[in-house]
């Protein structure tokens, strides 16, 4: 898997939580052709994650977890 790199989300107009759109996963598996990916994040988990699925954050840093 291929690790995604730092980015930045600005909030929503008066609400302190931004929507962030996940960076797809990149994913490479010679003895499989069908691969979970899982996404784990403050307050929540995405079993069997898609491209282009979106979360809502709070303000502030967090750490997103994908899982192959």
């Amino acid at each position: 898997m291929k690790a995604v790199a730092y980015f930045t989300v600005t909030t929503n107009v008066h609400i302190c939580e931004g929507t962030v759109i996940l960076p797809a996963a990149i994913v490479k598996d010679s003895c499989s052709n069908y691969i979970q990916v899982d996404v784990a994040y403050p307050n929540g988990f995405i079993d069997d994650f898609k491209n282009n699925s979106t979360i809502t954050l709070p303000s502030g840093e967090h750490t997103i977890t994908y899982t192959a």
